[in-house]
């Protein structure tokens, strides 16, 4: 929700905001003091949720102590509005339920901004979902300041390209079932297919949280049996097209200490061991490559050709030798060495593969990749 969009009453009778209209002019309007203090108080009471200290300040991105500034100033309104405690050893917040229900406001910008996101992750969705997120979108012109812009407020500026997208028609149930666990903290008796048609299992899972991927849906969970040990175990990610059935238990979970912590961006969906990886690109795919963050802590290289070299950290071996090879011959596997021995594998392969196709094969194996965008 947009800050500009809201009318209730303020909580910030003590609060000094008058200065900032003497304070030159900057590139992010909500980026001031006070609009942070603003957009934490909304957060926080708009979504009723207890948060940590620590995600907090990740929220923000800012320190703990600008959090506990901002939290001070809260509380230094007519009345205390947010509630503090600890609990395992941490500090949470959460804002009070006040006395008169706040009357909020949307312009048509907010809810657009509604519609841009149901239209990246259209194509993923249900049928039954998209008309249930459809409704409720609809539903909040009720919120505009003038109803006769509910036309203006719900016309579509976006639309998702997809390459072999999933049918989720015949998964509805199972993902609302997920959703409903997820939320009530519920383990589920699962019995998933996985990428090997042949093997099926079955397992009771503790679904953590849903993740959009590559176009795909996949619940991210850990075993029923070392859930209670989290130091030594990782989560699995599993296909929601892949579940063939899903039982909710009357059992509940806790979300696992280390699940809370939310660690830097790496590069792989897949959990495991973080190393390091330095690819070498041609001028060609340089844009590309530099245009996106790949990790937290990427390094970039330019070369006087135009090329660069790129050093990222992943969690995933098959999905760096994946990634690679999309780029055909723009990409070179620098390190780590035992990862290039396995690559040169793979292209040994491909070799015997395509070795045959003669010379018309070649050619198009050496020709720029497709996935560049001018």
């Amino acid at each position: 929700m947009s800050p500009k969009a809201l009318t209730c009453p303020s909580p910030f009778s003590q609060v000094g905001i008058v200065r900032e209209v003497f304070m030159p002019e900057k590139k992010d309007a909500y980026s001031t003091p006070a609009m942070k203090v603003l957009r934490l108080y909304i957060l926080l009471l708009f979504s009723g949720q207890k948060y940590s200290l620590a995600e907090l300040a990740r929220k923000f991105e800012c320190s703990k102590q600008t959090i506990l500034r901002m939290l001070e100033q809260i509380n230094l309104s007519k009345f205390e509005q947010v509630n503090s405690w600890e609990e395992e050893g941490r500090r949470y917040f959460r804002a009070k339920t006040p006395p008169q229900r706040p009357n909020p406001t949307l312009n048509v910008e907010a809810i657009q901004h509604l519609l841009l996101c149901r239209d990246i992750v259209w194509h993923i969705l249900p049928p039954a979902l998209r008309q249930e997120i459809d409704q409720t979108i609809a539903r909040t012109t009720v919120l505009l300041t003038d109803f006769n812009q509910r036309s203006e407020a719900l016309t579509s500026f976006a639309h998702n390209h997809a390459k072999g997208s999933i049918d989720y028609s015949h998964h509805q149930e199972i993902l609302k079932s997920l959703l409903n666990a997820i939320q009530k903290r519920r383990i589920c008796q699962v019995v998933y297919r996985s990428s090997s048609a042949s093997k099926i299992q079955e397992m009771r899972i503790a679904p953590l949280r849903l993740v959009a991927y590559h176009d795909g849906l996949f619940i991210r969970a850990r075993l029923e049996e070392p859930l209670a040990n989290s130091d030594d175990n990782v989560d699995r990610m599993l296909a929601v097209h892949r579940i063939v059935s899903l039982q909710k238990t009357d059992k509940t979970f806790q979300v696992p200490v280390n699940q809370k912590k939310q660690s830097g961006l790496t590069f792989g969906l897949m959990e495991g061991k973080p190393f390091r990886v330095k690819v070498a690109f041609q001028a060609g795919a340089a844009a590309y490559v530099s245009e996106r963050i790949w990790s937290d802590d990427q390094k970039l290289k330019s070369l006087p050709d135009g090329g660069l070299v790129l050093e990222f950290t992943a969690t995933s071996r098959p999905e760096v030798l994946s990634w690679i090879l999309s780029f055909r011959t723009e990409a070179e596997l620098l390190e780590p060495a035992d990862l290039k021995v396995e690559m040169t594998s793979i292209v040994e392969k491909l070799v015997e593969v395509y070795g045959s196709g003669g010379p018309e094969v070649s050619t198009a194996l050496e020709r720029p990749g497709t996935w560049m965008i001018s």
